[in-house]
């Protein structure tokens, strides 16, 4: 046993099997870097100056958002709001790997609801995360759904659609993370975790995000999410389920998931 003082008084340091409980507490779980290019984190600023661009050279900006600096701080978003950065291209060629990773809660699941998407609206072919509220027995329950849309930014005219059912039910005022990931071009190169809950998709068609917006909020101004976002984590890499639960440790620490 080892004895800490404070000040004058005399603390005993408890012994937790071979390590000492000061230790346990010294290292708590932070963010994989490994190909990081953007972070935004409200925890930082209550300003774009929080997207940190030491990680990729472009810029972020907010659309109508109100900052709520309560625990955890987090942009509330209603409307046609959105956070996105639209400056360069950060993730690389339109057919390179990416992850995104966001920590949301939702206030309604009543409709659809886009999470993150990228693309470029104006020409179409962009990749939604959305919120659904599925079909037939599943309908009272709100899944994640991914979606391309090839047409103009109209998400009414998908070219492929598929709802993680597997993941399981979202609940309206509680905290998530939510990553989408995507090896290249093709839809059936997704994947979606919820928390640390991984699904696949299959399936036909492609899309090009070489003019490339990035965004939280709603696509092409249609469909917008009605809740709050604490993070963004953007990728030019597909990120390891390590690397995965790494940052889901980090969250539940922040975000009491």
């Amino acid at each position: 046993m080892q004895t800490i003082y404070v000040g004058n008084t005399l603390i005993n340091d408890i012994a937790l099997g071979a390590a000492q409980i000061q230790n346990i507490w010294a290292t708590p779980p932070e963010i994989s870097t490994l190909n990081l290019q953007y972070w935004f984190d409200t925890s930082f600023s209550a300003s774009s100056v929080n997207w940190k661009a030491n990680f990729g050279n472009a810029t972020g900006s907010l659309t109508s958002t109100t900052f709520n600096s309560s625990y955890p701080p987090r942009y509330v978003m209603t409307g046609v709001s959105e956070i996105n950065f639209s400056t360069g291209n950060p993730g690389g060629s339109g057919f390179a790997p990416r992850t995104n990773m966001v920590a949301f809660n939702t206030t309604t699941t009543s409709s659809v609801q886009n999470i993150v998407w990228y693309g470029n609206p104006g020409g179409g072919h962009f990749l939604e995360l959305q919120i659904s509220t599925g079909s037939g027995a599943l309908s009272s329950n709100a899944y994640l759904k991914v979606q391309m849309v090839n047409d103009t930014g109209l998400s009414e005219n998908p070219t492929t659609s598929s709802v993680a059912y597997d993941l399981g039910p979202i609940s309206p005022n509680k905290w998530y993370v939510a990553t989408l990931q995507t090896t290249g071009s093709r839809f059936s190169g997704i994947s979606v975790w919820l928390n640390n809950v991984s699904q696949s998709f299959t399936g036909n068609g492609t899309w090009t995000t070489d003019d490339i917006y990035w965004s939280i909020g709603s696509a092409g101004g249609g469909r917008p999410f009605a809740g709050s976002i604490q993070s963004n984590l953007y990728y030019n890499s597909v990120i390891s389920a390590s690397a995965i639960l790494q940052n889901l440790e980090y969250y539940k620490l922040k975000l009491a998931l």
